[in-house]
């Protein structure tokens, strides 16, 4: 077990010349096996805009 957490999935887009990642799946690495404690997916994004979400 040499890393007790990590980023085990992920996922990025292109727009605008940019990448933007648009999924992440973080991970306990324990000696049971790997335990998923969150998941985040970005359907949307606003940049630009100084008005509250």
């Amino acid at each position: 077990m040499s890393d007790p957490d990590s980023l085990s999935g992920w996922g990025h887009n292109e727009n605008c010349c940019m990448k933007v990642p648009f999924y992440l799946e973080a991970v306990w690495n324990l000696e049971s096996g790997d335990l998923s404690y969150a998941k985040f997916k970005i359907d949307r994004i606003e940049y630009n805009n100084p008005s509250k979400f």
